[in-house]
């Protein structure tokens, strides 16, 4: 099957912020379906990609992607904060031991 949306199995969605999507047909005989594939190269550079039944099913993927991505960005920064203090904590457990 040829391809407009990798080149030797890399994807071709470089650019930030931008999506692509190709349909294409899975199956044999009366049993094919029509599926989408789909990226999106996040503005960080993180790519997210899926293959799904339809452009609009991909797209809500990719947001609640997004919605994750966000809360763990905002749980990662509470996480350092408290990093200190949970290290001092696993090593006075760890001296009751010795």
């Amino acid at each position: 099957m040829a391809t407009r949306m990798t080149i030797n199995g890399v994807s071709t969605c470089t650019e930030a912020g931008t999506e692509k999507y190709e349909r294409f047909q899975s199956g044999i005989g009366r049993r094919k379906r029509t599926l989408v594939q789909y990226d999106y190269r996040h503005t960080d550079g993180e790519l997210f990609t899926c293959v799904k039944p339809t452009l609009d099913e991909c797209r809500t993927a990719r947001n609640k992607w997004l919605n994750a991505k966000q809360g763990k960005e905002a749980t990662d920064e509470h996480d350092l904060s408290n990093a200190d203090s949970q290290i001092q904590r696993t090593y006075r457990g760890i001296g009751r031991y010795l």
